[in-house]
Formats: structure tokens, sequence, C-alpha cells
């Protein structure tokens, strides 16, 4: 059953890789090349990939038991894009922070948006992207293991 799941994430990875010609392409044209590390973003990609394949994991749980959950899925998505800097600056929140840090998505955007800003990646959003990954897949490993006889049943 995992092989659905690995083969979604790895075709959203060539799907990255396809489109990260086009973010080499802007980095290069507004200079910013010079201050990125790319191998720090890589990091970043490698969190973001442990923590988006077991949310889709639990999420394909959920989704095979209960028929409603991708369209909850989907209003979850839109209200935690507009909830993160995604078109917005997070120094423009001042010292009103405390709502990113809560935010899952916004460790995920950061750890591989700023390196490619040339920023630093903070150690908050390591610790968060570390500690979800852990808790995550402890957390999936063990829905898994209640519901995997009983999956089948439900498609």
């Amino acid at each position: 059953m995992f092989t659905f799941l690995w083969r979604t994430v790895l075709r959203n990875v060539i799907n990255l890789g396809h489109h990260l010609v086009i973010v080499v392409a802007v980095l290069l044209w507004f200079g910013a090349w010079k201050q990125a590390n790319p191998a720090v973003a890589l990091v970043g990609v490698v969190f973001l990939a442990l923590n988006v394949s077991w949310m889709s994991m639990l999420a394909a749980i959920a989704s095979a038991r209960f028929r409603d959950i991708p369209q909850i899925v989907a209003s979850v998505m839109q209200f935690a894009f507009f909830m993160t800097p995604v078109f917005w600056q997070a120094s423009k929140f001042g010292d009103k922070h405390a709502f990113l840090t809560l935010n899952p998505f916004y460790h995920m955007l950061e750890a591989v948006r700023a390196p490619l800003l040339g920023a630093p990646v903070s150690t908050l959003s390591y610790t968060v992207l570390a500690v979800m990954a852990l808790g995550g897949w402890a957390l999936t490993f063990s829905v898994f293991a209640v519901t995997r006889r009983r999956i089948v049943h439900y498609l």
C-alpha cells in the first residue's frame, strides 16, 4: 500500500525537478544566485518530502474510510495557503509572530525558501520539521497498523 504513496511523492519530486529550471532561471536573472545556498535548500526539500509523505498517507487512510475527507483537505489547504506567507512577507507581522511559529506550513516553506533567498533557516524551523516528521510517521504507522486489514474493505 505504500507503493501508491511513494509513487505520488516521487511524481511530485519529478515535477519539482522540472520546475526547478524556472527557479534557477529567476535566481540567475535577478542576481540572487550569489547569496543562494542550494545545499541547505535541498535539506529543506528532504524535510518537506518526509512531512508531506506522512500527511499524504494519513489523508489516504482517512479518505478510504470517509469519503468527505478530500473536500475537507482541499478546504484546509486553501486556508493554509492564505495563512502562510506565500504572497506576503513574514517580516510584516512584526512582534506578533506566534501565529507563524504555530503554523507548520510556514516552517516547511521557510526551510526551502530562506536558503534560496540567501537567508539562514532558523533552528526552530528545523526542530519543528524534525519533530513533525518523527511524530507524524509514528502516528501514521500506528493508524496504519490498526487499519491495514480493513482498508481493502473501505474501498
